[in-house]
């Protein structure tokens, strides 16, 4: 815990220069403009599973990936109009905040050739941070690369978005049906959502006793049917201060990302969160917001519009 502790600590520093939660020493940077919340792109600061470091050097694991028996569930077909317009990784792939979220992905690959960690679980101090967009933006840059197979898993069962966020039916079955009925496989309640490379397993209908739900030991061997299907699975988890069943999820995920809000989630809160998890299963902190970031590519984009004449930038 001792560099996300130093990250923290940096954090404050900055925090004193400017309203609101700073980014931590060696976070790749990234904007943070006004938007509802939750909706800011990231900021990276990861590590290893216990060792606080991600190698880009190290050498990839010997054996192929695993062989996925078919394309389980049902194929939707979505229409872009009806995906939220945050969702940029999937509705606008070649922007700027999309590419913060390609870093984000190329991370979670690289803890995948490195350390084995395959289910990553997204979470946050508190309600509106920004996880849920991030785990489907983060499935969203995954499932970019036609030969991965991405599967977005919605373990949230007091307050699911997944499906709005998608424009999917909402009469679609999804976890809590999955857990209920014990004859449903992932095949019945995974959505395939071809023009995107992307798998959905959503929650369903919102629960009154998530943890009760997630405790079954139909949970673990969804995740563990997952795991041996896809290259992927991005987990939307509970926020992790107050709720319950984000224990119950941390323990069935290889890794664990926290998504922190600049300006937004105070220093207290997020240091409650570390405290609550397994620090072997942090393996980085996700900032959204960055507004530092923001005036960054504003720079870039003028100095590149500059050579037309009227300052104007070229896309």
């Amino acid at each position: 815990m001792s560099k996300f502790h130093k990250a923290l600590q940096q954090a404050e520093q900055e925090r004193a220069l400017r309203t609101g939660l700073g980014r931590a020493r060696g976070v790749a940077e990234a904007p943070g403009p006004s938007r509802p919340p939750g909706t800011d792109e990231p900021a990276w600061h990861g590590g290893g599973p216990g060792d606080g470091a991600v190698s880009a050097n190290a050498p990839a694991p010997g054996g192929g990936r695993p062989e996925r028996g078919g394309s389980p569930g049902r194929t939707a077909a979505v229409a872009l109009d009806g995906v939220a317009e945050h969702l940029v990784s999937l509705v606008r792939p070649a922007s700027f905040a999309a590419e913060q979220y390609r870093m984000l992905s190329h991370a979670v690959e690289q803890l995948r050739e490195t350390n084995a960690v395959s289910v990553v679980g997204l979470s946050s101090p508190g309600a509106a941070d920004g996880k849920t967009v991030t785990a489907i933006n983060l499935a969203g840059a995954l499932a970019q690369d036609p030969r991965s197979r991405v599967l977005l898993f919605e373990a949230d069962l007091r307050r699911p978005t997944v499906a709005r966020y998608l424009g999917l039916p909402p009469e679609a079955r999804g976890l809590v049906a999955a857990i209920a009925e014990a004859r449903l496989g992932l095949a019945d309640v995974v959505t395939r959502l071809p023009m995107f490379n992307l798998d959905v397993l959503p929650a369903g209908e919102a629960s009154s006793a998530p943890y009760e739900l997630l405790r079954s030991e139909r949970v673990e061997a969804l995740l563990q049917q997952a795991r041996l299907q896809y290259d992927h699975v991005i987990v939307d988890m509970a926020p992790l201060v107050g709720m319950p069943e984000s224990r119950l999820v941390e323990r069935l995920v290889d890794g664990l990302l926290v998504v922190v809000s600049a300006h937004r989630t105070s220093r207290s809160l997020l240091e409650e969160a570390l405290r609550l998890v397994h620090p072997a299963k942090v393996v980085g902190l996700v900032f959204n917001g960055d507004d530092r970031m923001l005036a960054a590519q504003a720079r870039y984009y003028r100095y590149r519009g500059g050579g037309r004449g009227n300052g104007h930038p070229e896309n």
